[in-house]
């Protein structure tokens, strides 16, 4: 299947220019030109598109929609409604109010981490700080209770220690499968995504729960880093990579741009989220028969999540 041109917005802002996507594609390491497909009928007619790839673990969910601003007003306002994306609340690592509030069933991963690998995602060296907490083969409430506690703490040692070594040296660590995660910023350079300007250098974090359509994962808590730039009323980039995640995803990265073309009255709203799924790393008989079932929930769930980011933005087009 052809793709569908890509359109970003060039980095001397004038005028748009159309990439192709195959050329841009063939130098990603997917190495997989038909990243885009066209979606039919009623979906081509809004101008919305959308992508999906995978390979082994590595899986990315694209959605791009260009759309008829009300106004010049509404165009030149759209690049800064990136602004509303909801990353979590900042503050990262001395808070963790994203991560509020903490229920028994959400305590359960780190309180029940009794040997490598637990159901919480940690390096074989941050589950030996909570392996090596005391648990009785019979314990009273109070016991049980003061377990929690050990263990709860004990994690949040090791995660600070995780995001103080992020700050100083940007390093994403391995969890339970060995190698470094897969860094989605690097990959979204590749495959050629264009911003005005630069990546900011300053890490900002941010703490927060995503919880996916399907009811087949729990909430996920991550950190995030996020950079963002905007060239007022003509675009606006952002990009985003975990620092931690505490399920199901080693490496977990969002890239999304809002162009205003003044001439044309043209919002353009690109969306990519890259991720690194550790179910797909499994090589058990059950595991691997059921990587199909899993790829889907991702597109599927992929797709709900960049939608409802797409909704939070706000823009103010001819079709609202």
């Amino acid at each position: 299947m052809k793709p569908v041109a890509l359109v970003v917005l060039s980095l001397s802002l004038a005028p748009l220019t159309i990439l192709s996507w195959d050329s841009l594609a063939q130098s990603s390491e997917f190495g997989v030109p038909n990243f885009f497909k066209k979606l039919s009928g009623e979906e081509q007619a809004s101008s919305l598109w959308r992508g999906f790839h995978t390979e082994g673990p590595y899986l990315a969910v694209a959605r791009v929609q260009t759309l008829k601003a009300k106004d010049l007003a509404s165009c030149q306002n759209a690049p800064a409604q990136i602004q509303r994306l909801n990353w979590g609340l900042p503050g990262a690592p001395q808070s963790l109010k994203g991560w509020e509030p903490w229920t028994a069933e959400s305590l359960e991963p780190i309180s029940e981490c009794r040997e490598f690998p637990c159901k919480i995602k940690l390096s074989p060296e941050e589950t030996s700080k909570l392996t090596t907490v005391t648990e009785l083969s019979e314990e009273s409430a109070q016991q049980k209770k003061g377990r929690i506690q050990s263990r709860f703490r004990a994690f949040l040692g090791a995660l600070d220690k995780r995001l103080i070594q992020y700050l100083k040296t940007q390093k994403r660590p391995e969890y339970e499968y060995p190698g470094d995660p897969i860094d989605p910023w690097k990959w979204f350079d590749k495959i050629g995504l264009k911003s005005a300007q630069p990546r900011p250098d300053k890490a900002q974090l941010y703490s927060r729960i995503v919880s996916l359509k399907s009811d087949r994962f729990r909430p996920i808590r991550q950190i995030l880093d996020k950079r963002e730039t905007l060239v007022p009323k003509l675009q606006g980039t952002v990009w985003v990579r975990d620092v931690y995640t505490a399920h199901y995803f080693d490496s977990w990265g969002e890239w999304a741009q809002v162009n205003c073309d003044p001439e044309n009255l043209r919002i353009q709203v690109v969306q990519i989220l890259m991720l690194e799924f550790d179910l797909l790393k499994k090589t058990d008989f059950f595991s691997k028969v059921n990587h199909g079932k899993m790829r889907e929930a991702i597109e599927e769930n992929g797709n709900v999540y960049l939608d409802k980011s797409f909704k939070s933005m706000k823009l103010e087009t001819v079709t609202q």
